[in-house]
Order: structure tokens, then sequence, then C-alpha cells
């Protein structure tokens, strides 16, 4: 697994395909009025580059969500929001969570609630691998108290994306803290499951233990 923004050859081919296809759309019209215009289009293969990066700025920000784009550049979608579950190894339950994921293109901004706690992402960054294996988002945190006795801790989260038969996604994974423990050792982690919801950004938790809720509350116990 590498990540998006680390993989060379990725790079290469997403800002080298937005830029062929300006050069080609510029010398498909000049081509089109005439020998002259078309050699004036060459001379103009500076100005063309600008345009690219220019789109390539669009493309990142708002255009790669576009289907045929994402196929083309190999981009997957994180972003929205996700509700679901989480189980402290230090716990006996599931207990409610939600991450909300902001995306532009391979750049990515998390936060996620619990109860009891909010986190924040630092870093951020989607894997992929050359097999066509499950794309999975590695994200580093600071987790603040929202109330109870926890304290701020550190953590990282590494989660993979699944896409059902009906067409539906989720993450699952685990995470890893700093969090100072009982025994008076420091560390703890547990597993993660989230369902994808429609809608936009809450900024919060925002559960109701009899309202709707992106995935049912397992029954089982992760091991």
């Amino acid at each position: 697994m590498i990540a998006l923004q680390e993989n060379q050859r990725f790079t290469i081919r997403f800002y080298g395909t937005i830029a062929l296809l300006v050069w080609g759309a510029m010398l498909a019209i000049t081509g089109v009025l005439g020998k002259d215009a078309f050699k004036q289009g060459l001379a103009l293969m500076g100005f063309a580059t600008l345009v690219a990066y220019l789109v390539s700025k669009a493309v990142d920000r708002r255009a790669w969500r576009w289907p045929f784009l994402r196929r083309l550049v190999g981009i997957p979608d994180f972003s929205g929001r996700w509700e679901g579950w989480y189980w402290n190894t230090l716990g006996n339950d599931w207990l409610p969570n939600a991450h909300e994921v902001t995306q532009h293109g391979f750049h990515l901004a998390l936060s996620s609630w619990g109860e009891f706690n909010q986190s924040r992402s630092f870093c951020a960054a989607i894997l992929t691998d050359s097999t066509g294996g499950s794309p999975e988002i590695v994200w580093s945190y600071q987790t603040d108290p929202v109330r109870g006795k926890a304290g701020r801790h550190c953590g990282t989260c590494r989660l993979h994306l699944v896409t059902h038969k009906n067409g539906e996604t989720s993450l699952e994974g685990w995470y890893w803290t700093d969090r100072p423990r009982k025994d008076t050792n420091i560390g703890q982690g547990g597993f993660i499951r989230l369902a994808h919801v429609k809608g936009p950004l809450r900024n919060a938790l925002d559960f109701q233990s009899n309202g709707a809720w992106g995935m049912k509350k397992p029954t089982d116990k992760p091991s």
C-alpha cells in the first residue's frame, strides 16, 4: 500500500492527464481553424500549460467527484458523513461514533465524535495498491474530551473502504491511542465500523438511541 500523494506514478498520471486534455482540446480547435492557427496553437503551449494548471486546481477542488474523472485518475471517494460504532478493547460494548471527511482530490481532513470526546486530524492519507485491493484511509488525530473524565490524547486510525453488492459503502478498521489506562500503562485500541449516510455534514455526533442512525448496532464481539 502507498499513499496517493506520495505515489509519483499517480501524480504524473493525474496532472499529466489534465494537461493532455487541455493541450488536445486547444490543438483540436486551432487545427479546425486552419494550418496557420494550428502553428499558432503550438506557440501557445505555455499558455495552455497555465490553463492546465488552473484546471487541475478546479479538478482537485470539485471536479474529481465526476465519475469518469474518478475512474480515469483512480481517486476513491471518502467524502461525507459516516455513522456507526466503535469498540474499545478495554470495554465490553459497541458505542456510537460518527466520522466526517472533507476531501479535495487526494487531500483529506477528518473529524470524529463519540459520546465523550471529539477528534480532529492533523495528518491523513489515502492508501491504494496496484493490485486492485480495497483503498484505505490512515489518519492521525488529537482527541479532546467533551464530557467525562477522559483526558486529551492522540491516536492513529486505519479504515478500509468496503463496497457492498447493493452499492452501499462502509468503513471498517481499527485504531490505537496513547491514552493513559487505569492500570497506569499507556495505550489502548479498538475497532470501528461505519456506514456512509447522505446529507450535509453536521459537525457533531448527533446520535439519538431511538432515532435514525447509519448502521445498526453490531451484536458480535470483535477480535
